[in-house]
C-alpha cells in the first residue's frame, strides 16, 4: 500500500511537471523593460519588404519616392498613405510580454517558418530585419485573439500589437488599386448603350433636359445622383485569369459616357464570364483597361445599368 502510494505521488508529480511545461509559455510572462523595441526599423531608410505567407510572397519595393506592390505576376503602384502606417507602426514595436523562450512552441504560436508569416525588411544604411510572425487564440476564460513575434534565430517569442500583426499578413489584393472609373460627373452630356455592338438606348442632355432616343423625360436631379455614384465607383473582386485577347467573343455589352462635345469620357466593357453567356460578367474601363472585375461580387453590374433598362 506504502509503494502504491508513493508510485502515484510520483506519476502526479511528473503529469504536473509535464503540463507546466507544456501549457506555461501560454500564460505571459513579464518583459523585463516594456519601454524597449524589440524592433526598430527607420522608415527612412526601407526600401523594400517582402512579406510571405502561405508560399506566397507580397513585395512592397520603394521606387521614385513611390511604392510598387507585387505578388511576382501582377504590380500596382501604391499612394504613400497607403504604406505610411505600416512603417510608422514598424519604427518601434514593442512586446506586451514574452509567452515561451523554448523553440518547441514556435509551431503553437504560429511562428516557425512555413507555419506564420515570415518578414524581410531592407534597409539602405541599417542591418536588414528577418522574423516571423503569427496569430492564435489564447486565454483560459476569456478567449482573445492574440499576435506573437519571433526574431530569425531566436527562440523569444513575444506577444505583439495584433492590428500589426494583421497588417502584415494583407494579401496583395488588400493593396491593390480598385479603382473602376473617375471622372467628374457633371461633365457628362450623353451616355450610350449597346448590346452585342447594336445601340440598345441613348440618353443625351438637350436643352437642360435629359432625354431618350425616344423623348422620354428622365428626371434631371436621379441622372445626376446617379452619375456622382458611378464617377467613383470602384470594382470588387479582381479577375486576374480572364483573358480580354482571347475573350472577345465574350464582349456581350458596352456603356460609353460622353461629353458634351461627343469626345468619350469613360467607356465600360462587360464581358461573359463563360461561354453559357448568361452572366455574371467581367467588367473592365477604359481609364483603367488593365483591371477586371467579377461583376456578381459587389453588385457592380446593376448599379452600372440603373438607367440602362
Amino acid at each position: 500500500m506504502k509503494l502504491r502510494s508513493i508510485f502515484l505521488i510520483i506519476v502526479t508529480l511528473f503529469t504536473l511537471t509535464y503540463l507546466g511545461q507544456r501549457f506555461l509559455p501560454y500564460f505571459q510572462q513579464p518583459v523585463d523593460n516594456l519601454s524597449v523595441p524589440i524592433l526598430h526599423a527607420d522608415p527612412e531608410q526601407i526600401y523594400s519588404l517582402i512579406l510571405g505567407k502561405g508560399g506566397e510572397e507580397l513585395v512592397l519595393t520603394k521606387e521614385d519616392q513611390r511604392w510598387i506592390a507585387s505578388n511576382g505576376q501582377w504590380s500596382n503602384a501604391l499612394p504613400a498613405t497607403r504604406i505610411d502606417r505600416l512603417l510608422a507602426d514598424l519604427q518601434e514595436v514593442k512586446a506586451l510580454g514574452i509567452s515561451s523562450q523554448r523553440a518547441i512552441d514556435q509551431d503553437d504560436f504560429k511562428v516557425s517558418k512555413g507555419r506564420g508569416s515570415e518578414v524581410r525588411i531592407f534597409q539602405h544604411d541599417q542591418p536588414n530585419i528577418h522574423f516571423f510572425t503569427g496569430t492564435t487564440i489564447v486565454g483560459d476564460s476569456l478567449l482573445r485573439k492574440a499576435g506573437f513575434l519571433r526574431n530569425q534565430g531566436a527562440n523569444i517569442i513575444y506577444e505583439v500589437d495584433t492590428q500589426l500583426v494583421q497588417q502584415l499578413e494583407l494579401p496583395f489584393s488588400a493593396y491593390r488599386n480598385n479603382a473602376l472609373a473617375r471622372f467628374e460627373a457633371h461633365t457628362v452630356a450623353a451616355l450610350q448603350y449597346f448590346k452585342r455592338d447594336s445601340l440598345s438606348f441613348e440618353l443625351a442632355y438637350v436643352d437642360s433636359l435629359w432625354l431618350d432616343s425616344q423623348g422620354n423625360l428622365f428626371t434631371e436631379q436621379a441622372i445626376r445622383d446617379w452619375l456622382k455614384e458611378i464617377s467613383q465607383i470602384d470594382g470588387g473582386q479582381f479577375s486576374d485569369r480572364f483573358n480580354e485577347i482571347e475573350s472577345r467573343e465574350q464582349l456581350a455589352e458596352q456603356l460609353f459616357i460622353k461629353s458634351a462635345q461627343g469626345a468619350n469620357i469613360c467607356s465600360i466593357n462587360f464581358y461573359y464570364k463563360n461561354d453559357l453567356k448568361d452572366g455574371p460578367f467581367v467588367i473592365q474601363s477604359s481609364q483603367f483597361p488593365e483591371r477586371f472585375y467579377l461583376s456578381d461580387s459587389t453588385g457592380l453590374y446593376q448599379k452600372l445599368k440603373l438607367w440602362v433598362q
